[in-house]
């Protein structure tokens, strides 16, 4: 036997890793198939996107309090405490164009704070 030549050992052990690396190609390869495979049933509709297009009204009330204390620049102390209720009303309107949503709004409020 010549120096180098591959011996009949070797040349059967690489025929046999080929076919190793053949067969798991092969065998890994099918499973991508099963993707195109036709629905045995209709998926569900979609469910339809919020709309934020309307009217809207609301209202809005509170209490609060509080207590203020300073020095002016002469030097005299000013303190005093509040405190009072709040209500308010809101009337307003929105419009949706795709994602995009537009929309005026008004409000007014009331305070007895004092």
């Amino acid at each position: 036997m010549k120096a180098g030549a591959p011996s009949a050992r070797t040349s059967c052990n690489g025929f046999k890793l080929r076919w190793a690396i053949v067969a798991v190609c092969s065998l890994t390869s099918m499973s991508a198939l099963s993707a195109d495979m036709p629905l045995k049933y209709q998926p569900p509709a979609p469910i339809p996107a919020f709309n934020w297009t309307g009217f809207y009204i609301g209202i809005n009330g509170g209490y609060g309090w509080g207590r203020f204390n300073a020095v002016n620049q002469i030097g005299n102390n000013l303190s005093f405490d509040t405190r009072g209720g709040l209500i308010g009303g809101t009337v307003g309107f929105n419009y949706q164009w795709r994602g995009l949503v537009v929309g005026l709004e008004g409000d007014l409020d009331s305070s007895g704070m004092r």
